[in-house]
């Protein structure tokens, strides 16, 4: 019975750091995700800038 509750104990232990590490992945991959997706906004929107400045030049 003992040896039972240590095996479960241990398991939720190791789910346990696998959702965390999974979490911590996923978040990551939306914050560099975020910021890639921004940059190249920004750079799409400079690009509409320059056609325009030297079109009007």
């Amino acid at each position: 019975m003992r040896a039972e509750i240590t095996e479960r104990i241990y398991f939720a232990w190791v789910a346990m750091w696998v959702v965390v590490l999974l979490y911590v992945a996923v978040w990551l991959g939306m914050v560099f995700g975020w910021r890639w997706w921004k940059r190249r906004v920004m750079e799409r929107e400079a690009n509409v800038e320059h056609r325009t400045l030297n079109s009007e030049g």
